[in-house]
C-alpha cells in the first residue's frame, strides 16, 4: 500500500514501528543520547501527558538562544538581525525536535512577517505585511516542493503496484549462492530507488525486501549486520545522486538558483554525472568496510518466495510513467526554454498517476506532506536569509577568514563541517542552516557549485549515528523475534563513523578533482 509513505495501520509489521509519530524517527532512537535527569525527565513527562509532541525542556532553551541572539553583533542591519535570531530559533527547533520538524517550517512565515526581516532590494527598506505575507508563504510551493511532490506520488504508486518487491527479488535470487555479492546487490537496490522516489521511501521498500531473509538468519551472525547496515549506507549514498533523491539535494539546486538570481543553474543531468561516478566508488568503499568490520562465514542463502504479482495495465502504466518523467528530468536541460523548470515537469506524473485513478485521494492524502513542508520551510528560510541581507553578512564575515583561501580549502572546511554537524541533527536540518551560506560565499569566491556540492554531498555522507539520517534510524528500530535490536550504537559508530571519514576524504580529493574536470 502507498500507505507506507505515512503512518497508517496498514505498514507492514517490519516498517509500522517507524511512523509512529510525523517525523518518521521513532522516539526511541533518541532517548539514548538524552540526559537522564529523574526530576526533569518527570517534569517532562507530566508536560506531555498533555502536550505529547513537546519536549518543554529543549523549547524554552531554543527560544531562549532566540532571545539572546537578538543581541549577537551579527549584524547592524536591524532587519538582518531579527533574521538570525529566526534562524537561531528554527535552527535550535529542528536540531533538537522541541516540537515536530514541520511545524518549525510552519512557524518561518508567521516569524517573518511578524519580524519585519523583508526588505526591498533597491530601497532597503522593510516591505509591507501584505507583501511579505504573500512573497513568504509562495515559498512553500517553489518548483522544487513540486519536484519532490513527484518523487513522492512515483514511489508511493510503485510500492501500491509491488514492482520493486517484484523485481527486487528477481535480482537477488540470481546472487544468492554468492552472500557477499548478495549484500551488494542489495544495496545497489536501494541506492537505484533513492534517485528516483527518494531515500526515505526507497529505505523503507528496501528494508521490506531484506526482511523475510533476516528473518530466517540467526539475529547474531554478523550477515544480518552487513544487510542492514548495507542498506541504511546505500540509501544514504543514493541520496546524493539526483535532485530529487533527498531534500537536501533539493534545498542545494533550488539555493545555487536563488542566490544567483537565476543565473547558476544545474540541469537533473549534469547533477547526476556529477554525483553518481562518486557516490558509486563510496558505495564500493562502504561494501568493502562492512566485509571487513563484520565478517561472515556464509556461503549460500536461501531467498523466501515473495507474493506472485501479476503484471498487468496498472503495472505497466505505472512503470511507464517512471520512465518517462526520468527521461524528462534528465534531458531538463534541452527543454528549460518549454518547462521553464524541472518542478513544472513535475506535475506530468502527478497529473497521469492521480487523474488516470491508478492512485486515489486517498493515497494523495497519505503522501509525506510532512516532508514536502519541511523542505518548503527550509526553502522560506533561506529566501529570507537572502532578502534580509543576512547572508551578505555573514558571508562576507567568512570570507575575511578565506579571502586568502584557495577554492579548495574553503570547500574541504565546509565539507567537513558539514560532515560533523549532519551526524548530529538531520541532513536536511544541516542543508536548510548552512548550504545558503555556502552558496554565498561560493559566488563571491567565482565556484559556486563546488562549494556547494561537495558540502551538499556530505550532507547524505554523514551517518556515524542512528540519529543521523532516516535511513539509520529505519534500521535502528528493527528487532528481532526476542525484541532486541539488531543494531546497536556501537555499530553505526564502527562503520557509520568510518564510512563518513572515508567519504570526506574523497570528496576533498577525487570529488573536488572530479568537478574541476566538468568545468564547475
Amino acid at each position: 500500500s502507498s500507505n507506507m509513505l505515512r503512518g497508517s495501520p496498514e505498514h507492514s509489521p517490519e516498517t509500522s514501528h517507524l511512523f509512529e509519530n510525523d517525523e518518521g524517527d521513532p522516539s526511541d532512537v533518541f532517548r539514548p543520547f538524552s540526559p537522564r535527569v529523574s526530576l526533569l525527565q518527570g517534569l517532562e513527562d507530566m508536560v506531555q501527558q498533555f502536550l505529547p509532541s513537546v519536549r518543554p525542556f529543549r523549547l524554552v532553551g531554543a527560544f531562549t538562544l532566540a532571545v539572546i541572539s537578538l543581541f549577537l553583533p551579527i549584524s547592524s542591519f536591524g532587519p538582518a538581525q531579527r533574521c538570525f535570531s529566526i534562524l537561531v530559533l528554527s535552527a535550535s527547533l529542528w536540531a533538537t525536535e522541541a516540537i515536530p520538524l514541520y511545524v518549525t517550517s510552519l512557524m518561518i512565515p508567521l516569524l517573518v512577517v511578524l519580524g519585519r526581516v523583508l526588505v526591498d532590494p533597491d530601497t532597503k527598506k522593510v516591505v509591507d505585511a501584505h507583501t511579505a505575507a504573500v512573497n513568504i508563504s509562495g515559498q512553500f510551493f517553489s518548483p522544487t516542493v513540486i519536484l519532490f511532490m513527484a518523487g513522492f506520488a512515483i514511489g508511493s504508486a510503485l510500492n501500491k503496484e509491488r514492482i520493486p518487491a517484484s523485481f527486487g527479488h528477481r535480482i537477488l535470487s540470481r546472487v544468492q549462492h554468492r552472500p557477499r555479492l548478495l549484500v551488494l546487490t542489495t544495496m545497489f537496490f536501494g541506492y537505484f530507488l533513492s534517485m528516483w522516489i527518494s531515500n526515505v521511501p526507497a529505505a523503507v521498500l528496501s528494508i521490506s525486501l531484506v526482511m523475510p531473509l533476516v528473518h530466517s538468519l540467526d539475529p547474531k551472525d554478523n550477515y544480518v549486520k552487513q544487510l542492514l547496515m548495507g542498506v541504511a549506507i546505500a540509501c544514504n549514498l543514493g541520496g546524493m545522486t539526483t535532485p530529487i533523491a533527498s531534500p537536501q539535494n533539493a534545498i542545494g539546486l533550488q539555493t545555487i538558483e536563488q542566490e544567483s538570481h537565476g543565473e547558476v543553474t544545474i540541469g537533473f543531468g549534469e547533477w547526476m554525472l556529477f554525483a553518481i561516478p562518486l557516490s558509486s566508488l563510496f558505495m564500493i568503499a562502504g561494501w568493502l568496510l562492512l566485509i571487513v568490520l563484520f565478517p561472515s562465514q556464509k556461503e549460500s542463502i536461501s531467498l523466501p518466495q515473495p507474493e506472485y504479482v501479476r503484471f498487468g495495465f496498472r503495472q505497466y502504466f505505472v512503470i511507464f510513467t517512471t520512465l518517462l518523467t526520468v527521461m524528462m528530468w534528465a534531458t531538463s536541460n534541452v527543454s528549460a526554454h518549454i518547462f521553464g523548470h524541472m518542478g513544472i515537469i513535475s506535475l506530468i506524473p502527478i497529473i497521469l498517476l492521480f487523474g488516470s485513478g491508478i492512485m486515489t485521494t486517498r493515497d494523495f492524502d497519505a503522501l509525506t506532506w510532512n516532508v514536502l513542508i519541511l523542505i518548503g520551510g527550509g526553502i522560506a528560510l533561506g529566501y529570507a536569509m537572502d532578502v534580509s541581507t543576512l547572508l551578505e553578512s555573514i558571508s562576507k564575515s567568512l570570507l575575511d577568514h578565506l579571502h586568502d583561501s584557495s577554492t579548495w580549502i574553503a570547500m574541504t572546511v565546509f565539507v567537513i563541517l558539514v560532515g560533523v554537524i549532519g551526524n548530529f541533527i538531520s541532513h536536511t536540518v544541516s542543508a536548510i542552516i548552512i548550504i545558503p551560506i555556502v552558496a554565498k560565499v561560493g559566488l563571491t569566491l567565482g565556484h559556486p557549485k563546488i562549494l556547494v556540492l561537495g558540502p551538499v554531498l556530505l550532507c547524505s555522507g554523514s551517518m556515524s549515528l542512528p540519529v543521523s539520517s532516516f535511513p539509520n534510524a529505519n534500521v535502528y528500530s528493527l528487532h528481532d523475534q526476542h525484541n532486541e535490536r539488531y543494531m546497536k550504537t556501537s555499530d553505526y559508530l564502527k562503520a557509520g563513523a568510518t564510512i563518513t571519514i572515508i567519504i570526506i576524504a574523497m570528496t576533498a580529493t577525487l570529488g573536488y578533482s572530479w568537478m574541476l574536470a566538468l568545468g564547475f
